[in-house]
């Protein structure tokens, strides 16, 4: 909607096209962006019961600190759009730059840890199908390794891994919902 976004400067200069619909589209992205994580956080804080590994419990502290810098980074990207119009566009250039590739980067490589993380602490205690708990395993395994190593086709797969982390994180909290229903 807002168009491709390839370095800070393309994003700052197409969000300026449209300031009314860049603001309203990163307020619902924030929203979403965030609350992954906070489901995410409050699902490995309710496996912390029976974690005697420790493994949910460093998903707890992976995916709340992850709350935290999605808060932040949304903030910044928030942030660009008044430095630019306000300041300079350059001012929201190099806002835009910290927070896509400071911020983000980490987030994504975290994110990746975290569902290692959830994925071994339900593998363990057997919560929901085994299946679930491999397949966030694999996953977070795959978003690790596709930040640490630079591929020409990092960007090409780590946008449907990102969706399936997406739909798997989903299905867990429906999993989570179903069960809590039943007792």
């Amino acid at each position: 909607m807002i168009g491709q976004q390839d370095t800070p400067a393309d994003s700052v200069a197409e969000m300026m096209e449209n300031v009314q619909l860049s603001k309203i589209i990163i307020v619902i992205g924030a929203i979403v962006f965030v609350a992954t994580f906070a489901g995410l956080t409050l699902l490995a804080r309710s496996m912390q019961q029976e974690d005697k590994s420790g493994t949910a419990t460093l998903a707890t502290i992976v995916f709340a600190g992850l709350t935290a810098v999605g808060i932040a980074a949304s903030g910044m990207s928030l942030g660009t759009l008044d430095a630019a119009k306000e300041i300079s566009t350059q001012a929201g250039v190099n806002i835009e730059s910290v927070a896509s590739f400071g911020m983000f980067a980490g987030l994504f490589l975290f994110w990746g840890v975290g569902f290692i993380l959830l994925g071994s602490a339900m593998i363990i205690q057997k919560k929901f199908h085994i299946l679930v708990g491999w397949l966030f395993v694999a996953l977070g395994t795959l978003f690790v390794i596709l930040t640490a190593i630079d591929l020409e086709i990092t960007d090409v797969i780590q946008y449907p891994i990102w969706g399936a982390m997406t739909l798997l994180t989903a299905a867990a909290g429906i999993l989570t919902l179903r069960e809590e229903s039943v007792s």
